[in-house]
């Protein structure tokens, strides 16, 4: 698996955190607890805060590099 630098978690994790938040409008707390339940992955929520920071960050540069 692949890890981004400075961070606990690998892109599979960041990307599911992203789906919960985007795809099924879940909140924080939504998304920590369907990651210990499907996952067995603890999380803290101001974790979760920064993945989905993250993944709209690595999301807007994928798809502003696309454009360009």
């Amino acid at each position: 698996m692949i890890v981004p630098t400075d961070s606990n978690f690998a892109f599979n994790v960041l990307v599911e955190v992203g789906k919960l938040r985007f795809n099924e409008n879940r909140q924080v707390a939504e998304i920590q607890f369907i990651l210990l339940q499907k996952h067995a992955i603890k999380i803290s929520t101001s974790e979760v805060e920064v993945m989905i920071n993250n993944f709209i960050f690595y999301f807007a540069t994928v798809h502003f590099s696309i454009i360009i």
